[in-house]
């Protein structure tokens, strides 16, 4: 994926601004299928409760890859969970 980070504010909150694919190497942020994505983005924010971390995720997603992102995110953040632990 081509997702250049929109904002940072380091240990609070980061917008990535999705832009295209990579595929066999090759970036593609112009064919139609990528234009959908034009005014998408994913926003991570970390919130303090209590003695806990909360991260909090908002991210625009088309219908037609809701399904993959609802399987690959969960995996996704159980990977951020185990870094964030070590």
């Amino acid at each position: 994926m081509v997702a250049p980070i929109k904002t940072s504010d380091p240990y609070n909150f980061m917008s990535i601004k999705p832009l295209g694919f990579i595929k066999d190497g090759v970036e593609d942020i112009t064919s139609e299928k990528v234009k959908d994505w034009k005014d998408a983005l994913e926003n991570y924010t970390l919130a303090k409760t209590n003695s806990k971390t909360e991260l909090i995720v908002e991210m625009d997603v088309a219908e037609e890859y809701l399904v993959d992102f609802q399987k690959a995110l969960p995996m996704a953040l159980w990977k951020v969970k185990e870094l964030s632990e070590k």
